[in-house]
């Protein structure tokens, strides 16, 4: 390798810090997706036993859009809004069950886990710097406009 050449890797080639730290958030919602959401005294619940499935997928699917171009970056911003209002969701309806000492998903509940704090945390940075990078950097850069439509023969 000749000196000057960067390693480039394929889909961080044109990765600007807007998108990276859209990543990021992608990155921690789908930890958080994983890990626990209620704890017990004695056990605890994953995310993935409720709404955990939604929010990983709406991760997956937005870490792909955010390396896809401009589109792809309005599309993130918003599944992770969408990401952020079922954590958001969840976190709320969680909290009130808890009140009570209910039984949720099997575990007799103390507390919320750090995985659904983590989920809700993620998917707003995400949103917002994904948002952010489609303001800045917009339609314009990246997508060919067409002369005239129709197109002429």
């Amino acid at each position: 390798m000749s000196r000057g050449r960067r390693l480039r890797v394929w889909f961080l080639a044109e990765t600007r810090p807007l998108d990276a730290l859209a990543l990021l958030g992608l990155i921690a919602l789908a930890v958080g997706s994983i890990t626990v959401w209620i704890s017990g005294p004695l056990q605890s619940a994953s995310g993935l036993k409720g709404a955990g499935k939604i929010t990983l997928a709406l991760a997956f699917v937005a870490a792909f859009s955010v390396i896809s171009g401009p589109v792809g970056r309005a599309l993130a911003s918003l599944l992770s809004l969408a990401a952020f209002a079922l954590a958001l969701f969840e976190l709320l309806h969680l909290h009130g069950r808890l009140g009570g000492g209910a039984v949720l998903y099997g575990v007799h509940s103390g507390q919320l886990g750090w995985g659904l704090y983590l989920s809700a945390a993620g998917a707003l940075l995400a949103c917002l710097a994904a948002a952010a990078a489609f303001i800045v950097w917009g339609l314009g850069r990246d997508i060919p406009v067409r002369d005239a439509w129709p197109p002429r023969p």
